[in-house]
């Protein structure tokens, strides 16, 4: 063999090494960026999880005060729709009530509460 000969098949080596190291890095970069992108959608789940276990909550706080204001006669049904904030400490965390009394109609009581918080929002409607 030559020098030439030997030189070139050297090179060659020297490139396909080069062209195989690029396709292994490409692809370990998209298995990275794919582990990532996986991870920020389920961080983002994550977080909204919580608000709406947070605003199921404050809907469901919404219906026990509409009881307690309902079994002590402090509220009547022609009242429009309230809104309340729960605290002045947690922001963001409110629900919105409406009573509806149709004595002719069965169930004839209806209450509907809005939870909110940030973005998540949870209705629940108790009747009888």
């Amino acid at each position: 063999m030559s020098k030439k000969t030997s030189i070139l098949i050297r090179n060659q080596q020297g490139a396909a090494a080069l062209l195989l190291t690029v396709v292994l890095l490409t692809g370990l970069l998209a298995v990275g960026l794919t582990v990532g992108l996986v991870m920020i959608t389920e961080t983002k789940l994550s977080i909204g999880s919580g608000e709406s276990i947070v605003a199921y909550y404050a809907a469901e706080s919404g219906v026990e005060h509409a009881l307690y204001k309902v079994r002590n006669g402090d509220w009547v049904a022609s009242q429009p729709l309230t809104h309340y904030i729960l605290t002045p400490t947690v922001t963001d965390v409110s629900y919105d009530l409406q009573y509806i009394y149709a004595p002719l109609v069965t169930p004839s009581s209806i209450i509907s509460s809005t939870g909110t918080y940030h973005t998540a929002g949870r209705l629940i409607v108790s009747s009888w």
